[in-house]
């Protein structure tokens, strides 16, 4: 099926739920049926964006809700009856925290850029987007399906804003433009040019008839939208402007700079009423009230701050936020916040009391946008993790499930049996996993620097840690005691790989070296020699004799273990390479790059013999099956891919949640695979076939 008509079909699916869910209560149909009707929308509207993405994925996602749900026993029945599913395909052996939380609700992605602005309608029901590659997406909010792109601006979009009709859009960019929109034709009705630099932020009148752009050219300036013409031009030598928004009676606007001063403008006069000063650091958002009596501003200094607009004083300081606050919005009741930063968090307020009512973690990078939805029980939020996220605010402490709360998993290994994990985030310990149960073992800590690699035993008992700064670690996972410390790497060991007899092992690092180290003795062998740009990755073949690395020079390198001598530099067409993977015989080679690809190599030829193409981002991380059957590369671009070594076919796409740091297969029939990424999250696989 299409690509097109595939989300045509998700989205008109998740309208025949709702549709059948008023129908049931209209007709007092029995409880039983209604609630299986919204366990099935709920499923759509949580899995639609991954169903859109690869269809296979249905039936493993359905059996990847909770134990006791009605989706996931469907499932099971019908893989009991024989039905089946094409090819490979990914079975969680414990379903991620992030599927199960009921304050989620949709996640709006698909070729989408940096998300930095959204605006929804009064009714909740059409959203708006505005993203870094100068795209202004239209979706319904009920279903998720994209109604409309508009194309015409030639950079990154900063700004949105939807008319209360829902007729038009307003949006400012990059390219020193403000554009109006018609969104039942698409078209652009005007274009307004007289910005000196990129434009930071506009809003609309309430009658639609005025908008306000602010600028880095450090002026406010108001337009006329049934001509398009420049009514006026406002400066006070505030910098760049990084905010903007108007009064529900079209007579005032505020504006937020970087100067950290929020101002109130007359726009009869152009000037400036007051210059409300608290903020220590750039204004980056600012809202008004719909009685026009309050202003609320967010800053770069980690606060939100409520002001009296008649008075000109600051009235309270919101703080909690870790980083710069992007975005703040005030409810229609003017009784709570909003607020984003790029701390990743979306926060809920109580204005009365500046106190904090609910977080959510769950994007993977700075939220630059929120917005309240409809009656106020859901958020809206827009990151530069690519991604719009539509929030439950009527759960209360569901809101507070978060993700990754011991930062990003960057690296991952598991033990060639498939019984054991280890991860590693951007910290200082690292985390022993019973694969079978999803249990936590131990958390393990000592090294005084970040972790940068890691690598487990065969038999499980002990691991290698690469560090930031002192080399590589032995480490006795039993007693939790570091056994050795092998230094070398001057820039630290940013890859590491264990020989399966246990008595050999690699690193690659920052220096450009890759080193070959003794075990038993715990020292250095060979200093292999011939990268010029870090090492990324490494891996030592099973019967010991060779060893691969790929580095940022855009090469894959083989090495004979016993002499140390380079036998062959293969020059991949990237950048850099991310990931290297080698057979079992050293006949073969793999490297992810950060071009998206994967390419598989004939080592005693030196030729690329299939280059895999899919992936829309960089492969962060690939694998290769024991018996050579299977390649699995994970990406930046939120898939998993299982590819044919034979053919180089994509056998089967499994959508994640979020991006991949790394990946890890074991040697086991089924095969067990193990995942980190963006949001914290240590997931466990098994290849079912």
């Amino acid at each position: 099926m299409p690509p097109a008509l595939l989300g045509r079909a998700v989205h008109e699916l998740m309208g025949d739920y709702l549709a059948a869910a008023e129908l049931a209560e209209e007709l007092g149909l029995p409880g039983d049926l209604a609630e299986r009707l919204e366990a099935y929308r709920r499923f759509v509207e949580r899995q639609g964006h991954r169903i859109e993405v690869s269809p296979a994925a249905l039936l493993p996602l359905m059996i990847g809700e909770p134990l006791d749900s009605t989706v996931r026993a469907d499932a099971v029945a019908a893989l009991a009856t024989g039905q089946s599913v094409r090819g490979p395909w990914l079975r969680w052996l414990h379903p991620p925290k992030s599927d199960a939380n009921p304050a989620l609700l949709r996640t709006f992605s698909g070729n989408v850029g940096d998300v930095n602005s959204i605006s929804v309608s009064i009714d909740g029901q059409l959203l708006l987007g505005g993203d870094s590659n100068g795209v202004i997406l239209v979706w319904e909010v009920a279903t998720g399906r994209e109604l409309h792109r508009l194309s015409g601006h030639t950079s990154a979009i900063t700004s949105v804003a939807l008319s209360t009709d829902r007729k038009r859009a307003l949006s400012g960019s990059w390219d020193q433009t403000v554009r109006l929109w018609d969104l039942e034709s698409g078209h652009e009705l005007y274009r307004m040019e007289g910005h000196k630099d990129r434009v930071t932020s506009v809003a609309l009148s309430a009658n639609g008839q005025r908008a306000i752009s602010g600028s880095d050219d450090r002026t406010v300036r108001l337009w006329d939208l049934c001509s398009g013409r420049e009514l006026r031009c406002m400066a006070d030598d505030a910098g760049h402007v990084y905010s903007v928004t108007l009064s529900a009676d079209g007579n005032h606007a505020v504006s937020g700079s970087e100067d950290g001063i929020v101002r109130l403008w007359d726009l009869r006069t152009g000037r400036p009423l007051h210059r409300l000063r608290g903020h220590s650091d750039a204004v980056a958002s600012v809202v008004i009230s719909s009685d026009g009596q309050l202003a609320l501003s967010g800053s770069d200094d980690q606060t939100l701050r409520l002001w009296d607009v008649n008075l000109g004083r600051e009235l309270r300081c919101f703080k909690g936020h870790t980083d710069w606050v992007c975005d703040v919005a005030l409810s229609a009741d003017g009784e709570r916040v909003l607020s984003g930063s790029l701390d990743e968090t979306v926060r809920l307020w109580d204005v009365g009391s500046a106190l904090e009512l609910q977080h959510v973690r769950g994007h993977t990078d700075g939220v630059k946008t929120v917005a309240f939805c409809g009656n106020g029980e859901r958020a809206l939020s827009g990151s530069l993790d690519q991604t719009v996220r539509l929030w439950d605010l009527a759960g209360g402490q569901g809101l507070r499930a978060t993700l990754g709360d011991t930062g990003e998993v960057y690296h991952v290994a598991i033990s060639v049996d498939g019984r054991h994990a280890l991860s590693g985030g951007d910290g200082q310990a690292f985390r022993l996993w019973d694969v079978e149960s999803g249990r936590e073992l131990r958390s393990m800590s000592g090294i005084t620097e970040s972790v940068t690699g890691l690598a487990i035993s065969a038999d499980g008992e002990w691991a290698l840690i690469g560090s930031e700064r002192l080399s590589v670690y032995f480490w006795n996972l039993d007693s939790n005691l570091e056994l050795c410390l092998m230094e070398g790497d001057r820039y630290g060991a940013v890859s590491v790989a264990i020989a399966e007899d246990g008595t050999r092992a690699v690193s690659g690092g920052a220096d450009h070296h890759v080193r070959l180290w003794d075990l038993e003795w715990g020292r250095e062998l060979h200093c292999l020699e011939g990268h010029t740009d870090a090492v990324n990755s490494v891996a030592i073949s099973a019967n010991t004799s060779r060893a691969l690395s790929g580095g940022n020079d855009g090469t894959v390198r083989l090495w004979d273990l016993k002499s140390g001598r380079e036998l062959r530099c293969i020059k991949c067409n990237a950048y850099f390479v991310s990931s290297v993977a080698i057979s079992a015989d050293a006949r073969l080679a793999l490297s992810g790059c950060d071009d998206g690809t994967v390419r598989l190599l004939g080592l005693n030829s030196g030729r690329e013999l299939h280059c895999l193409e899919g992936h829309t981002d960089v492969v962060i991380s690939v694998a290769l099956s024991a018996d050579g059957r299977w390649i699995v590369s994970g990406s930046k671009d939120r898939t998993l891919r299982f590819w044919d070594a034979a053919t180089g076919a994509c056998l089967h796409v499994w959508p994640t949640e979020y991006a991949i740091n790394s990946l890890a297969i074991s040697r086991t029939t089924p095969l067990r695979i193990v995942t980190g990424d963006d949001a914290g999250q240590v997931l466990f696989y098994s290849v079912e076939t």
